[in-house]
């Protein structure tokens, strides 16, 4: 998974990163989420992004919100569009 270009992260079922490809890596350094893959393997995924700059107000409560849905099963499919800025323009994930 590690060659495919979209940016993927494993999480375990209580929301912690367990793994992260390159196209992960190269979106967060590029962003600014403040870790690397030998950081962020471990903390809860939201975690992640609450302690960057890129995903804030009520963007971060929607994926809170969406990725709690996720994990508890209330959901079966995971789907949320966030607009993020950064250096090579705006991108969605």
């Amino acid at each position: 998974m590690d060659a495919l270009p979209l940016a993927i992260a494993m999480l375990d079922r209580d929301g912690y990163v367990r793994w992260v490809n390159s196209a992960w890596r190269h979106f967060a350094l590029t962003y600014g989420v403040q870790c690397d893959a030998n950081t962020v393997v471990g903390q809860r995924y939201i975690d992640v992004f609450r302690s960057s700059s890129t995903i804030e107000g009520d963007h971060l409560s929607a994926l809170a919100a969406t990725l709690d849905d996720a994990l508890s099963g209330r959901v079966r499919q995971l789907s949320v569009e966030l607009e993020c800025p950064g250096p090579e323009g705006q991108c969605w994930l």
